[in-house]
């Protein structure tokens, strides 16, 4: 496949959004060690882990073709190909679920015995496109 932009741009890219990234999570780390609600510690760790997901997989698809130049597609191919994309996937995943947990704990506290995490992204239900639950009329 042939790209249209110089390698230089790729790499300097992948170097910006890892920097920016790696900037994030310096700004989130302190607060792992500070008492924080529920709606604090679930979204402090879903950045952590979305960032550490992000910066992953821009070393490896970005900068290890780079650091094992020529060796880099046995390299790859030896650890599932593009079939390791699924690691990374996984702890977007994962990142997820921690922001729709954290999502949960921002629903004001009487209406939130009636929702769970897998369907707060929804709240408040009478605003989404498509309604999650009934108006209680």
């Amino acid at each position: 496949m042939t790209s249209i932009l110089p390698a230089f741009f790729a790499q300097a890219s992948s170097a910006l959004a890892i920097m920016g990234m790696l900037f994030v999570m310096r700004a989130f780390w302190p607060l792992t060690r500070q008492q924080l609600d529920p709606f604090g510690r679930y979204t402090v760790a879903a950045v952590i882990l979305l960032v550490s997901a992000k910066v992953l997989r821009s070393l490896w698809w970005d900068w290890a073709r780079v650091v094992f130049g020529d060796s880099w597609p046995q390299m790859r191919d030896a650890l599932g190909g593009v079939d390791f994309n699924a690691v990374f996937n996984l702890m977007v995943f994962a990142a997820s679920v921690l922001f729709l947990r954290a999502r949960l704990y921002a629903i004001p506290e009487p209406e939130r015995a009636r929702w769970r995490w897998w369907s707060a992204w929804a709240h408040p239900g009478n605003r989404c496109i498509i309604p999650w639950r009934k108006r209680d009329e």
